[in-house]
């Protein structure tokens, strides 16, 4: 495997055609005379007195093409720009830190955050203005991107000399005060009050899955302590409303980014893998806990999305984009003669029961399918919908298809691997997909251990093809690790490589905490504690130490709560380590049928079990474990 290496550059040339990205790649027709992140380009900028655009996305963004194909193509800004400026595309999968660096500054700065992001910097890296997308022209008040180029520039001539390096502020979470007891109310309670009642999910005109915070509240349902069960309603709302309106893929399975609207109605239409990831972990769990058919069929559906549409020679791709053909959602719309005529009488009648279809439509006057709130789990039984959602999804497969990136990062494939896992354990009613969802896990175990690791325990952050994605990065060394104490747990084969990676971590922390990445070219930038939507690289970090010094039967040390909404996963490591979870220690791995849900096996020459400090011999009887539907 390769990794790309930096040739002889040209800077009167767009030099993105040598890109490995596929975003930097859709980049590569631009009059503007593109980069990649380089120390050559750095030095040649600091040469020049360049003005550094720092221009940041990722393949499946919207808003990113629209700015490639306007404002980035538009030759007079190009022309200006490549004068007066050093323009650097980055690609956020593959840099991370860079990203975390600079939406920093761009929330700091602007009180909001998104893509595509650019940073205006002086040429040794002091950012000084930030946006996201900017029209070519005038519009709504706002400037062109040419007249925000030449204020930008006025700018810097004026105030360069006295341009300040942002601060690497470190996220901390809240001090410990008082007992865990309330520091779990805190947490509880601001969940309570965040919730939607109305909508579901957190409050907010956009709605994106809260996945930390559900996993949170789900093993504080299944621990059964004093207040927990006050989470039962956000749980509910939530997991009901994501599975029956438009953020559900109703024929394929899966999940889309998140919704523009506070009833979940119309998604932006990107699927990520981390989305699949984190729900497919939520809903197996869910279905357990809380005993509900229809979320374990839709985390089956998951599992199907992800084998038939993200799985790719071993490993999983990063995404599917939003835009097909430059339209967003294309593939995913219908009219309503279009159903009619694709449907028998009884199969369309079974859909309009079913789904909202109005004649006007629901997104730019086609119908993106989202099902009533009435509906239930009986209407998986009616055949005519059953037969009709088949010959859709047949229908659809024959358009179109939007983008795949086909990136393989490894933290989205190890978090996959941890929610395959989770589901092949707690799918109760449908053994063949929890079959599926195991092999699907043995196999990204395999491939990742074999593809993205070092013989000196370096974890690579991907692959692309036959190229390996460089970077050292604490995200994907921590999600490795928190994959592989859930594998131990079934083979008790991955010591060895569990003890590698716990010592390989220290090269991502110094005196003041963790650190995002182990890279020379870029600010040592602290790892961040946010979890958007992916848990923070620091919480997997703190969770993943902690989880696999558990399954090595070792001492673990306690991991303190995170900050309410934001540091759920955290706090999620927390109640693992603070014995808010059953403990089961024996000689080899137990089944899984004969144990709670919310559980964690270790090492150890005999068989005892553990929860809240209190330890007894053998495994936990049916009776300790009988809440909330957390036993089978």
């Amino acid at each position: 495997m390769s990794q790309k290496k930096q040739t002889n550059l040209q800077f009167d040339r767009n030099n993105l055609d040598r890109a490995v990205s596929p975003y930097l790649r859709s980049h590569a027709e631009n009059p503007v005379h593109w980069q990649e992140w380089s120390q050559t380009a750095l030095q040649h900028a600091r040469r020049h007195d360049l003005i550094l655009l720092v221009s940041v996305g990722y393949s499946t963004c919207h808003w990113c093409h629209v700015m490639a194909a306007d404002s980035f193509s538009d030759s007079e800004s190009a022309a200006y720009l490549n004068r007066y400026f050093m323009p650097i595309k980055v690609d956020r999968e593959e840099r991370p830190d860079i990203d975390q660096y600079m939406m920093s500054f761009l929330v700091e700065t602007t009180g909001a955050g998104g893509w595509p992001l650019n940073v205006f910097l002086s040429p040794d890296l002091r950012p000084f203005f930030a946006m996201t997308y900017a029209a070519p022209q005038p519009r709504f008040g706002r400037p062109g991107f040419l007249d925000i180029l030449q204020r930008v520039k006025a700018f810097y001539n004026r105030k360069k000399d006295s341009l300040q390096h942002a601060a690497l502020q470190r996220q901390s979470s809240p001090a410990d005060n008082g007992s865990d007891e309330h520091r779990i109310s805190v947490i509880d309670g601001t969940i309570r009050q965040s919730h939607d009642t109305a909508h579901g999910g957190l409050q907010g005109e956009q709605k994106f899955p809260p996945h930390s915070t559900l996993l949170y509240a789900l093993f504080r349902i299944a621990d059964g302590t004093p207040g927990a069960e006050s989470l039962i309603p956000f749980v509910h709302t939530t997991l009901d409303t994501m599975m029956l309106r438009g953020l559900h893929d109703h024929l394929q399975g899966g999940f889309y980014r998140y919704c523009v609207d506070r009833r979940w109605t119309v998604p932006h239409f990107e699927k990520m893998l981390y989305d699949q990831a984190m729900l497919l972990w939520v809903y197996a769990l869910a279905a357990r806990v809380l005993n509900q058919p229809a979320w374990e069929t839709t985390a089956g559906d998951i599992v199907r999305c992800l084998q038939e549409t993200f799985l790719d020679d071993g490993l999983l791709c990063a995404a599917h984009d939003a835009d097909t053909d430059h339209q967003e959602g294309a593939t995913y719309l219908w009219s309503r003669d279009e159903l009619a005529q694709l449907l028998t009488g009884e199969e369309f009648r079974a859909l309009e029961a079913h789904f909202e279809l109005p004649q006007g439509g629901n997104f730019e006057g086609k119908i993106h399918l989202v099902r009533t709130l009435t509906d239930s789990a009986a209407s998986g039984t009616d055949t005519h919908l059953v037969s009709g959602c088949r010959k859709l999804l047949l229908a659809r497969r024959r358009r179109l298809q939007p983008f795949t990136d086909r990136k393989k990062l490894t933290s989205w494939n190890a978090l996959a691997g941890v929610g395959l896992l989770n589901a092949s354990r707690l799918l109760v009613q449908d053994r063949r997909t929890a079959r599926t969802a195991h092999a699907m896990a043995s196999t990204l175990r395999a491939s990742l251990v074999r593809r993205h690791v070092a013989e000196d325990g370096t974890v690579l952050h991907g692959t692309l093809d036959d190229h390996a994605l460089a970077g050292r990065f604490l995200e994907d060394h921590a999600a490795l690790l928190l994959f592989l104490s859930c594998c131990h747990e079934d083979r008790r084969e991955d010591a060895d490589l569990i003890e590698q990676l716990l010592r390989g971590l220290s090269r991502f922390s110094d005196d003041a905490g963790w650190i995002s990445a182990d890279e020379r070219d870029f600010f040592k930038v602290p790892a961040d504690a946010f979890d958007s939507p992916v848990p923070s690289a620091s919480a997997l970090a703190e969770f993943a130490r902690a989880r696999s010094l558990m399954v090595l039967g070792r001492e673990y040390p306690p991991v303190s709560f995170g900050t309410p909404l934001t540091g759920d996963f955290r706090s999620l490591a927390a109640l693992h380590t603070r014995g808010y979870v059953w403990t089961v220690q024996s000689p080899g791995p137990v089944n899984w049928d004969r144990l709670p849900c919310n559980v964690v096996q270790t090492d150890g020459d005999v068989q005892n079990h553990c929860l809240h400090g209190v330890c007894t011999p053998g495994l936990p009887h049916a009776s300790e474990t009988r809440r909330h539907g957390s036993v089978r």
